[in-house]
């Protein structure tokens, strides 16, 4: 069931899509996309979100939310109007965190580094890059457990990049050649999105039906579509998927 949201209190200044820092019915905080985040991006989040816990990989805590129209009616200076009413994804607040610095990333458990890679290598999801010059990881790390918890997957199923790109830009790069030139990693990984996608029917049941659409009536189908998402998530049983 969505949780209703009861209150905004602050909009983030972090992130592309400065989500709404919100207060769930649950009593749990929430960065709230909406409105202004768009409907493809609600999808992608929420998709990457199920894939991620059926892979036990280590994500922020996430539910659809409702935002009533009466609390985007209220008097604010925080352009509610960019968060919209109705149906929108809340990722929870982790207290005691904080962005993860390059330092800290070989402090991560090898296989957590690894499950991480290929799981963006899966889904596409290239916005997880970090080296010693900067970046944006959109990682966080736990301060009370020195564990990482991974947020934001807005910009997944977009962009087409190599391996050795992969390697040389995201986070755990590092780990990809060893992955990609054993074959006992490959077959396991391969296996483990194979049972993930068992579950893609009750994924796409479970994807709001408003998400669908650009407009509030329902006419315009999005850019962006869950069979385009099956695709490219069934492209590990490819052997250019495993190629350097």
């Amino acid at each position: 069931m969505p949780v209703d949201i009861i209150e905004v209190i602050k909009r983030s200044t972090q992130g592309a899509t400065e989500p709404f820092i919100c207060r769930g019915e649950d009593g749990h905080v929430y960065f709230v996309k909406g409105k202004s985040a768009g409907r493809p991006s609600l999808i992608k989040e929420w998709v990457c979100g199920r894939l991620a816990e059926l892979l036990a990989l280590p994500i922020a805590p996430f539910k659809i939310v409702t935002v009533p129209p009466e609390l985007v009616a209220l008097p604010s200076t925080l352009s509610l109007h960019a968060l919209g009413a109705g149906l929108a994804f809340g990722s929870q607040e982790r207290q005691l965190v904080s962005d993860i610095l390059f330092g800290q990333s070989k402090m991560v458990p090898l296989e957590t580094r690894r499950d991480i890679l290929m799981f963006d290598k899966w889904v596409r999801n290239y916005d997880r890059t970090l080296s010693a010059h900067g970046g944006n990881p959109n990682l966080l790390w736990a301060l009370d457990g020195e564990a990482v918890v991974m947020i934001d997957h807005n910009n997944a199923f977009d962009v087409e990049q190599d391996a050795p790109g992969l390697a040389q830009h995201h986070i755990f790069g590092a780990e990809l050649f060893e992955i990609l030139g054993d074959a006992d990693l490959r077959s396991m990984y391969s296996a483990r999105f194979d049972i993930a996608l068992e579950r893609w029917a009750e994924i796409v049941a479970s994807v709001p039906n408003e998400w669908h659409f650009a407009d509030a009536d329902q006419s315009v189908p999005t850019s962006f579509t869950l069979d385009q998402a099956f695709a490219v998530l069934c492209e590990h049983r490819q052997e250019r998927f495993w190629a350097w």
